[in-house]
């Protein structure tokens, strides 16, 4: 497949809507995979969510350049935890506890949790709340948070 769209890519360039939407839904998909508990399928999707971004990225002019895939993914990931709705998704309140907590286990999920955490936290306590459920065991800080947090605060401190 990935030599088909390849091939298909090269007679012509990737329109920055056509790449969009094959990173959201391969990211969506991939997402929803790790709540199941499928690895692989994770792994697939966002390896083709990647495969989309460079491919845009090689032939898209400096004005329509997009953000890094991080990026995508921090803020797809944050929306499926607070409100999946809008993407679509159902999850309840067991799945949402189990995509945080399964996503920190695959191969660059815990820097994820890193870029979104701080965002997220509140309205994780007050789902928590309303679900009678322990925030701090549901939803526990990513590894490195305050280191993660020490940096953010040297990159913003005035510069001497």
């Amino acid at each position: 497949m990935r030599r088909q769209i390849q091939k298909d890519l090269d007679e012509k360039t990737l329109s920055l809507e056509d790449a969009a939407g094959q990173m959201t839904a391969a990211i969506q998909a991939a997402f929803e995979s790790v709540v199941r508990g499928r690895a692989e399928d994770y792994r697939m999707g966002i390896e083709h969510a990647r495969f989309m971004h460079e491919v845009y990225m090689k032939g898209a002019p400096p004005r329509l350049r997009i953000p890094p895939l991080e990026i995508y993914l921090a803020d797809i990931l944050a929306s499926m935890l607070l409100r999946p709705e809008t993407r679509g998704a159902e999850l309840d309140f067991a799945d949402r506890v189990n995509l945080y907590n399964n996503i920190a286990s695959q191969q660059g999920g815990n820097e994820l949790l890193l870029l979104i955490y701080d965002g997220v936290a509140p309205a994780l306590k007050d789902l928590c709340a309303l679900n009678g459920a322990n925030f701090a065991r549901a939803f526990p800080p990513p590894r490195g948070l305050e280191e993660h947090r020490r940096r953010l605060r040297e990159l913003s401190a005035p510069q001497r």
